[in-house]
This record gives structure tokens, C-alpha cells and sequence, in this order.
């Protein structure tokens, strides 16, 4: 792989690191190398079952987050996320495509729901994050 693949999937390794921790071990400040990396008019798309949209600016990219971080690490809500699958990274020109799978799991009785696949497609423009499409099952 290139120095210019390698410096990619790096950069996309840091930008997803706040997935190394449990939603309920987190704090905001963990998406901060996430945040960082984004350019200040990076394209943000997503889609799942139960939700699709997109933002057009960094500001709006962090508040988004930050609203889904809030809802997501509420200590009353009966869920929690989990990794079921490693990050796995794939790299050519200036896109990375990231692929996990995760599940939800009751956080009082330990049932869990089926995996999802996930993917990220990040594309990078310099050091910076110019595009973020993130899909889910």
C-alpha cells in the first residue's frame, strides 16, 4: 500500500476512534479527532431504516453528532450500541471505505438484537475529511 493509502487509513482510523470505546464510556470529547479532521464544508449523508438526511457544513456535522451522542449515552435509555465486528479499512486515491457490524443491546437483560453492517465512505481532500457517507442496515 502507498504512503498516501497508509496516511488515508490513518487518518480515517483517528476520525472513527471513538468507536474503541463503549457509547457508555464516552464523552464528547472523544469525538474531538473526528471533529478536527472534518474541512469546513464537508458533505455528510446518511441513511438506515429508521433515519436519512445530510448536512453541508462542519458546524453542522458536529451539532449533529452531538445531539446523537446525547441521545445515545443518556443513562436512561435502555440500549446501548455494540461492536460486533472489528473496523475494517479499504483504501484507493483519496476514499476510504470502512465496514463494521454492530448491535443494539439491552443494557438491563443483556438481550441483543440482530448485527447491522455499517459502512463509512470518507473521502479526503489534504488532511481533511470533504465528504461522509454512512450507511446502516
Amino acid at each position: 500500500m502507498s504512503d498516501v493509502l497508509v496516511d488515508r487509513v490513518q487518518l480515517a482510523r483517528k476520525a472513527l476512534s471513538h468507536l474503541d470505546t463503549k457509547i457508555t464510556e464516552r464523552s464528547l470529547e472523544d469525538y474531538r479527532p473526528f471533529f478536527d479532521l472534518l474541512a469546513e464544508g464537508v458533505v455528510f449523508e446518511y441513511a438506515s431504516p429508521g433515519a436519512s438526511g445530510s448536512t453541508c457544513s462542519k458546524q453542522e456535522l458536529v451539532d449533529y453528532v452531538t445531539d446523537l451522542f446525547e441521545s445515545l449515552s443518556d443513562p436512561m435509555l435502555a440500549e446501548e450500541i455494540r461492536l460486533t465486528r472489528s473496523l475494517e479499512y479499504f483504501a484507493q486515491g483519496d476514499r476510504v471505505v470502512v465496514l463494521w457490524s454492530e448491535r443494539s443491546v439491552d443494557k438491563k437483560s443483556g438481550d441483543s438484537g440482530p448485527d447491522k453492517e455499517a459502512v463509512a465512505i470518507f473521502d479526503f481532500m489534504g488532511n481533511e475529511i470533504v465528504r461522509l457517507r454512512k450507511f446502516s442496515q
